[in-house]
């Protein structure tokens, strides 16, 4: 555990490393929600070792550390998300319509604003032993 905090402390200042709240993928029946994952080709399913970045690279390595537990597992950026935001009048909305229609006109994607900035699937939650909605540290590797 000691050599897991020292890594994500010597890279803190890379930029690849981020401190920030982490979510789970939403469920339908044995998938999970959304369309079909860029990296998979396919939607991602429950068993899935993966989490969905804004940002880092579809394929991408990344190890996460849940300090509250010390676990540290890695995964691989499979997914784009999450996309919930908080509006001007502190409001919950979903951010996924609003990230496709800013793609589809070629507009930048906010890069401020958004709730957390992982999405991880209930496989990775439960090597965490992660509570679903905690903070994490997550460094690409």
């Amino acid at each position: 555990m000691f050599a897991a905090i020292l890594s994500f402390l010597l890279l803190l200042s890379t930029g690849d490393v981020e401190w920030c709240n982490a979510s789970v993928f939403g469920y339908k029946g044995d998938t999970l929600a959304g369309g079909v994952a860029p990296y998979l080709g396919r939607r991602v399913r429950p068993t899935d070792v993966g989490v969905a970045h804004r940002t880092w690279p579809l394929g991408a390595r990344v190890k996460i550390w849940l300090p509250r537990t010390g676990r540290v597992t890695t995964a691989k950026v499979i997914d784009r998300g999450p996309f919930g935001r908080i509006n001007k009048h502190g409001r919950w909305i979903n951010g996924a319509g609003l990230y496709r229609r800013l793609r589809r006109a070629g507009k930048p994607i906010p890069r401020t604003g958004w709730r957390g900035c992982l999405d991880m699937t209930p496989r990775v939650k439960r090597r965490l032993r992660h509570n679903g909605f905690e903070p994490v540290w997550v460094m690409r590797i």
